[in-house]
């Protein structure tokens, strides 16, 4: 069937049209959804604190824009359920339309042949197959960021109205969705600014931008009032995320990120993005090239440069390959080497699978060496199975965490119980979002059953006139990795805020 690539009307017995197109971007998503269905994780921290959002409705959050908030509360509504299964349901349904707009926006571009195999090429992008698993904010951003770039493409053929509702709509949602949709608007400029300055020249004084900026800032609009009413919360929280306050250049950060990226976009694609930027660098490539270069090398870099002043995790250049998808493939599709691209193509199928049956057998797989890539999504459930038979041997009123992790997962994992879940709150300010919504304070009720992590310092205990350690509980969290977790009833706060930990 990979033979079959080589010729332009054919894949196998599918047909290189969105018709066919849609019958294997179906296949891919029946595939996820069943592995999904599966799955044997536990949510990690971050999707319990999503699921949290869907639950409480709002205009924004501590952390994050609020589209993703309100997805899984469409979707948890729309099935009466909170289980895993169904608040990760969403991201394989919302990358393959991610995919149709990848087919869009390179058959404008190109052709439906380029088209066809981007959407194709994307779909099954390891990070795509790893974020299928998993309900996350970049699966709207992409989302997003691939609507508005096939509008913008649609706008640098002709300057029409329609064209301008959809990048407007998309820039305002993606920007709802994740504040790193910013990049888009940076590349547009650079693309205008060095490539394109006659387009960017009418766009900019034609009626299309009063639509595009006016449409957006409305959309963004309640986002911005949440935050001024908020402190500024979101934005406060990015610019820590940044951390430019500590010791700065960081090499190894630098080089870690970059080589991440093999991984993210896949080897042979992200070794071939590489080439053709060498090649751009000699004159080599085309106009259109160009343009897909504007929307993913500056991103990149822009997060290298990130990591070499401080870190960056290896999914913050995420909205670099929507474009780097259907540039690498155009030029494959036009040069080749044939072979090279159905080895990619092969080997990201291939890693689809492992990664589906990985999650559906997470609980058994017991690599060599040091792997352990399930550790951080287990043993969750098992915490909270703990910590449940710890409040039926006591009548608490109030559960205390001493962090983020701790207080996402027995929010989500004791939903049913009716002691609240609260967090300690060791500065003036709040550093995430059960800091600023759920705060342990004077008024919490007694006795409190304080959940920790580590040992907690004597000056912590010393805030309450009673404490007392119930246990200590090591909770198995994969085959080779297990957590500690220390019980402690306490009772008669007397104030006060600092480190509950060592």
């Amino acid at each position: 069937m990979m033979a079959e690539l080589e010729k332009p009307g054919r894949f196998g017995p599918i047909e290189v049209s969105f018709r066919g197109l849609l019958i294997l971007l179906g296949l891919l998503l029946g595939w996820r959804i069943l592995a999904l269905y599966f799955n044997q994780t536990d949510l990690f921290f971050d999707e319990a604190q999503y699921w949290l959002w869907g639950k409480e409705p709002d205009f924004g959050y501590f952390s994050k824009p609020p589209v993703l908030g309100w997805i899984i509360g469409a979707v948890t509504g729309l099935f009466g359920s909170d289980s895993p299964f169904v608040i990760r349901l969403a991201s394989p349904l919302l990358h393959m339309i991610t995919s149709i707009f990848i087919f869009l926006a390179a058959r404008e571009l190109f052709d439906e042949r380029t088209g066809f195999w981007s959407a194709i090429t994307f779909a099954t992008l390891p990070a795509v197959s790893l974020s299928s698993g998993l309900i996350s904010t970049d699966v709207p951003l992409l989302l997003f960021w691939s609507a508005a770039l096939y509008a913008f493409i649609r706008l640098s053929r002709d300057i029409t109205l329609p064209s301008a509702w959809i990048l407007g709509a998309a820039l305002g949602l993606g920007m709802m969705s994740k504040y790193a949709m910013v990049f888009f608007g940076f590349c547009a400029v650079l693309y205008m600014l060095f490539e394109n300055r006659p387009f960017g020249l009418k766009l900019l004084t034609s009626k299309a931008i009063i639509i595009i900026l006016g449409l957006a800032f409305l959309i963004l609009l309640p986002n911005i009032h949440w935050n001024l009413n908020n402190g500024l919360a979101t934005l406060s929280h990015t610019a820590d995320n940044a951390n430019w306050g500590g010791t700065m250049f960081h090499p190894d950060k630098l080089f870690e990120f970059f080589g991440a990226q093999f991984g993210v976009f896949g080897p042979i694609l992200f070794a071939s993005l590489l080439v053709i930027l060498w090649r751009h660098l000699r004159g080599e490539t085309t106009e259109a090239d160009r343009m897909l270069l504007w929307f993913s090398v500056p991103v990149i870099l822009v997060i290298m440069t990130q990591a070499f002043l401080s870190r960056a995790h290896a999914n913050w250049a995420a909205t670099a390959y929507p474009a780097a998808t259907i540039l690498v493939t155009a030029v494959f599709l036009r040069l080749g080497p044939w072979r090279l691209f159905q080895a990619s193509l092969g080997l990201h199928v291939f890693i689809m699978l492992a990664m589906g049956l990985g999650t559906i057998y997470a609980a058994s797989i017991n690599l060599p060496g040091r792997a352990d890539p399930f550790y951080r999504v287990l043993g969750w459930q098992a915490f909270a199975d703990v910590t449940r038979d710890k409040l039926k041997a006591g009548k608490y009123g109030t559960i205390l965490a001493d962090r983020r992790a701790v207080a996402a997962e027995l929010i989500y994992y004791l939903r049913a119980q009716a002691i609240p879940v609260t967090i300690w709150q060791p500065g003036p300010r709040p550093h995430n979002h059960y800091e600023m919504t759920r705060p342990f304070t004077p008024t919490s009720k007694d006795p409190v059953l304080y959940v920790s992590t580590k040992i907690p310092k004597d000056a912590f205990l010393a805030r309450f006139s009673e404490s007392k350690l119930i246990a200590h509980e090591v909770v198995p969290a994969s085959p080779k990795k297990a957590r500690n977790f220390y019980f402690y009833s306490l009772s008669g706060f007397n104030g006060g805020k600092g480190k509950s930990g060592d």
